[in-house]
């Protein structure tokens, strides 16, 4: 088994996982798993988690995958700060938008 840890949204560790005595972990399809971080993105605004696999294969996939879906997030973001007029604020939250007047 194998642990993707992504802190701060940015892979931290792509790991072999050994279960200790009593420990219980399933696995996820990548289906099952591209949906927990999804979720935990749109919840918190962040893919921070721990992710478990079966194979080394499959984490590695995941953790590009949560590489890549950062930087096309803050390539968008660049071309959008690069976009604005010199007198606009910017915000990465759009809510954050809706409280400047």
């Amino acid at each position: 088994m194998f642990r993707v840890e992504v802190e701060m949204n940015l892979v931290r560790a792509v790991v072999p996982h050994e279960l200790q005595p009593g420990e219980a972990i399933v696995a996820l399809t990548n289906l099952e798993t591209g949906t927990q971080a999804a979720l935990n993105f749109q919840r918190n605004g962040s893919l921070d988690g721990t992710y478990f696999f079966a194979e080394l294969r499959q984490a590695r996939t995941f953790a590009r995958l949560c590489l890549e879906f950062m930087r096309l997030l803050v390539d968008r973001r660049l071309a959008t700060l690069a976009s604005l007029p010199s007198s606009d604020p910017f915000f990465a939250d759009p809510r954050r938008a809706e409280c400047v007047d």
